[in-house]
This record gives C-alpha cells, structure tokens and sequence, in this order.
C-alpha cells in the first residue's frame, strides 16, 4: 500500500507571532547560507544569491515590523549590507550588456568597447573584493541579533490574532502602494517612475509567494509580477550601463559634450545625420555606446508602457483586485 505524505498545515489558520518568527528564521538562514558561499570565488552565483536573500529578509522584516520590532540601528545596517552588494552586481550586469549591444555599435564605437570592458571589469573584481572580505563579518555579527529577535518574538504567549488577519493587513499596504506607484508612473512613464514602481511590485511579490503552497489563486499575479520586473528590470540595468559608460570615458563633462549627448541619446534621431563632434577623440565611441543603449533602452521603455501604462486595467492589476477580495473576506470569516 502506497503511504501519502501528509499535507502541509497551512500557517493562514496559526497565531501570527509563531508563523512570522518561524519565517524569520527560515529567511535568516537561507541568508546565512547564500552569504557563506561568498567566500568560494568559483561560486558565480553566490552574489546574485546573496542579495536575493536579503532582500526577502528585509521585505519580510518590513512587512511585519509592527510585531518583530526592529531596532533602528539594526534597520539601517541592514540595508547597508543589501546596498553594499549594488557597486559589484551593476558593474557585472553592465558587461553582459556591452556584450549584447556590441553586434548593434557603429563601428566608431569598437575602439572605445575595449576600455570600457576593462574599466567594468576593474570595478566589478575591486568590488568582489571587497564583499568576499567584508560582508560575511558584518552579516553575521547582525545574523546573531536578528536570531534572537525572531525567537523572542516566536515564545510570546499572548498572541490573540491568527496569521491570516496579519498577512492581509500587510498585503493591503503593499498593494495600495503599488497601485499608487502605478498611477504615478502614467502620469510620467520615465525610467525613474517605472524603477520606483518595480520596487513597489517585487516588495508585493515576495509577500505573495509565501502564500504561494496555501492559495494557488495567486499564481497568476506572481507570474505576471515576474514578467513586470523582468521589463522594468531591463529598462533599469540600461540605466547603469549609461552612467558607467560616462563614468568610464569621463572626468568632466562640458555642456558642449552633454548637447551631444543629447542628441545621440535621442532614438528617432537619423543616424546618417548626427554630427561628428570636434572633441577627443576617445569620446567618440562614448556617444556612440550611449547611443545604442538608449536605443534598447527605448524599445523596452515602450514595451512597458504599453503593457502596464497604456491600459486601463493590466492582467496584473486585474489579479491583484481579485487576490485582495479573497483574502479580505477570509480574514473576516476567520
């Protein structure tokens, strides 16, 4: 007779002190474990890890702040350590860009392609340095804390509310915010409204996910999060490229050279008809670098727009409406 494995206990139906600590716990864990890899230089992933975890970490820690009670200074060095991480993976990012955009550069681009590998390349090793020799230290030294935190929170005794009543009360915060952020970013689609509305959308997302193995009603919306960040994601990443690629090339910038930029940056613009400026030479392939970035960056900017701005009621927003009406009624039921 074949055994069935028992189904797991859904946490919606526990008091909201025992499931928030044991999450912590879990998250913290899975940090200690991505930050220890760190230390292995053939470990590609670990940084990517790394961050991801500690971004769970504090979503999860900002979510419920009400009941775990963090300290301020130990808020702070939390999100020091999660921006630590940024200087190593925009500069890694940025070079499997050059690589993709490097069959769409002008040719006048191609001598300037080498140096500005090397300098992503310089900037990303000093930085990996840097994290391998510093981050698991300091992580650890604030792990401890946040262990016991978690813990203290997991023994009280007098908790009345159940998990459900918690969650939904968060949940309802981060889907307002992200409504918002949405609406603000119709009414100025630039690069830095659609960044400040991913934030708002994967801050959502990771909350979703926990309910993932309890309501599957939610699987639509995660997925359709996904694709949103992946877009915006994009649009942002092309964002650091052109700040590094200046940062590469530059020491000074005139305004002579930023009316250039302009107009090299500008994708309707016919290429047979941009000026050749009069000025360094090793500026030139600058321009044209910037050029093909914001090309690309364009095509997604648009694509973005069209699906998440342009309509009235996206799939996302549609699915996050139906969840929020679900979840609302449960923890009125309950």
């Amino acid at each position: 007779m074949t055994a069935h494995r028992p189904k797991r206990a859904n946490p919606m139906l526990s008091p909201s002190a025992q499931v928030i600590s044991a999450y912590a716990r879990r998250l913290l864990c899975a940090t200690d474990a991505a930050v220890a890899r760190l230390a292995d230089k053939n470990d590609a992933e670990a940084l990517h890890d790394s961050r991801v975890s500690l971004r769970r970490l504090r979503g999860w820690l900002r979510a419920f702040d009400d009941r775990l009670k963090l300290k301020r200074r130990q808020r702070r060095e939390l999100r020091r350590l999660a921006r630590a991480t940024n200087q190593a993976r925009d500069a890694e990012v940025c070079i499997h860009w050059l690589i993709k955009l490097r069959g769409e550069l002008d040719s006048r681009a191609q001598a300037g392609v080498q140096r500005f590998t090397a300098y992503l390349s310089s900037s990303r090793d000093q930085n990996y340095r840097h994290i391998r020799k510093q981050l698991p230290h300091d992580w650890n030294r604030l792990s401890h804390k946040l262990q016991h935190m978690a813990i203290a929170l997991g023994d009280s005794k007098h908790e009345k509310t159940i998990f459900q009543q918690a969650y939904s009360a968060s949940l309802h915060i981060y889907a307002q915010n992200f409504i918002t952020t949405r609406e603000q970013a119709c009414g100025h689609p630039d690069a830095m409204r659609i960044h400040h509305l991913r934030i708002a959308g994967k801050k959502l997302r990771y909350l979703l996910e926990y309910s993932l193995p309890w309501q599957s009603s939610v699987r639509p919306l995660v997925r359709e999060l996904r694709v949103l960040h992946e877009t915006a994601g994009a649009i942002q990443d092309l964002q650091h490229f052109r700040s590094l690629s200046e940062q590469a090339f530059l020491y000074q910038a005139g305004a002579r050279y930023r009316r250039l930029l302009a107009l090299y940056a500008d994708p309707g613009a016919d290429q047979r008809t941009l000026r050749h400026p009069d000025l360094t030479p090793g500026l030139l392939p600058l321009l044209w670098i910037n050029r093909a970035a914001c090309i690309r960056q364009a095509q997604y900017l648009e694509r973005f727009r069209r699906n998440y701005l342009g309509r009235k009621r996206p799939a996302c927003l549609l699915h996050l409406r139906q969840f929020l009406a679900v979840t609302s009624h449960q923890a009125k039921h309950r």
